[in-house]
């Protein structure tokens, strides 16, 4: 019980100490919805990897290994990310605020990789805690991470004008999707 309970104190710390003041006001205050859909998505992501192990079911082991096997693509997809926009993105103010189109790189496979790590990361984290509460919170990060894939779309359509219409012809937004 008392692990219960430290696990429900770190995650309310990250939620309320961090991602709410620093991350979630500010932006429900510009009204975007589309980091205020990754701000909660990663709300429900933190609440995966800390309180997702309680109310456990009973665990299936093969399903355990295909998610742990999902790690790895999805941690790719995040760094790859991450170190595209630090080097190619040329950014003015924070690393993701990019001011040239990627189109190289992992950004040459899908538009939004680091959006589909954390939602293939979710379900991998799904499928290897197996319990009620994983399918909720995760379910809740993929959906939370699909609005952000596609309002960012829609404000890097505005950015990059044609270039980057051209680029959603050529590229998925995820994997297989659109």
């Amino acid at each position: 019980m008392v692990k219960y309970i430290i696990l429900f104190i770190v995650w309310a710390g990250l939620v309320f100490g961090y991602i709410v003041p620093h991350w979630l006001v500010p932006v429900i205050r510009r009204r975007n919805l589309g980091e205020s859909a990754e701000a909660v998505g990663m709300m429900f992501f933190f609440a995966i990897v800390t309180i997702g192990w309680l109310w456990k079911n009973q665990r299936v082991a093969w399903l355990a290994y295909i998610g742990l096997f999902f790690y790895a693509p999805s941690a790719y997809c995040i760094v790859a990310s991450f170190i595209n926009l630090k080097h190619r993105g040329k950014p003015a103010k924070g690393w993701e605020e990019t001011t040239v189109l990627i189109d190289s790189g992992i950004f040459k496979i899908m538009r939004h990789p680091m959006y589909f790590g954390t939602a293939l990361w979710a379900f991998a984290m799904v499928l290897v805690q197996q319990s009620i509460l994983s399918i909720v919170l995760g379910v809740m990060v993929i959906v939370c991470t699909f609005t952000a894939s596609w309002k960012e779309d829609r404000k890097m359509k505005e950015k990059f004008g044609d270039a980057y219409s051209e680029y959603m012809t050529k590229v998925h937004m995820w994997p297989l999707i659109f």
